[in-house]
């Protein structure tokens, strides 16, 4: 018998100390590979990605990232334009994570919790599952975010598709939405004790049969 156990430790406390172990070894190496690319200095002057004038280089800056591992410091080339009076760092745009403190891997796993539970409730089920802390106002402004980017996307792929049919066809359904209690007050709703726990939205697809 190994010696944590024999003093007492179960498997579910061995298991937590060693993946944080194991998470805070492969942030370490993480933060040091990233660091140690310096590809976005891209010169003494670039071009503006906002307005397109002039930009200079600043200096290199720090940020703290949430990723999937655990929390890092990155440190990246700060380029500012006195046109426009914006500055911005292409590492941040290169890496995936824009203005945004979380990494792309932490940001599709909010997208997933967020879609299922309301806010309050899945920021504790995500950090019970990942051992990351985020409040529920972190994972609200990355829903809501992350939200609004992939209508965009859709919107712009589906004004790329032809219409060529002469026949299409529509369905509407609706379905419950997790809500804030103070958004349901006074509402009735199907639980046992009649109130509710969501509100009901509209769907609607519209398709076409010419593949048939």
């Amino acid at each position: 018998m190994s010696p944590a156990i024999a003093n007492g430790l179960g498997l579910e406390t061995l298991e937590s100390e060693m993946r944080k172990i194991a998470l805070r070894t492969a942030a370490k190496f993480l933060e040091e590979t990233l660091n140690a690319d310096k590809s976005d200095y891209a010169g003494a002057e670039v071009a503006c990605i906002f307005c397109w004038a002039p930009a200079r280089y600043v200096d290199r800056r720090s940020k703290t990232l949430t990723t999937v591992l655990g929390d890092i410091t990155v440190y990246r080339a700060y380029y500012y334009c006195h046109s426009c009076g914006t500055g911005w760092c292409p590492k941040d745009y290169a890496l995936g994570f824009g203005e945004s403190s979380l990494s792309p891997g932490v940001t599709r796993m909010v997208g997933m919790v967020a879609a299922e539970e309301p806010f309050m409730k899945g920021s504790k089920i995500f950090s019970a599952l990942t051992g990351l802390p985020l409040s529920a106002k972190s994972m609200e402004r990355a829903a809501k975010t992350l939200g609004v980017a992939m209508a965009a996307d859709e919107l712009a792929w589906a004004e790329e598709q032809p219409n060529s049919s002469d026949t299409m066809y529509a369905g509407v359904d609706g379905t419950g939405v997790p809500m804030r209690p103070s958004e349901l007050d006074g509402r009735p709703g199907k639980q046992a004790d009649g109130t509710a726990k969501t509100r009901e939205v509209k769907e609607c697809v519209v398709w076409t049969a010419d593949s048939r």
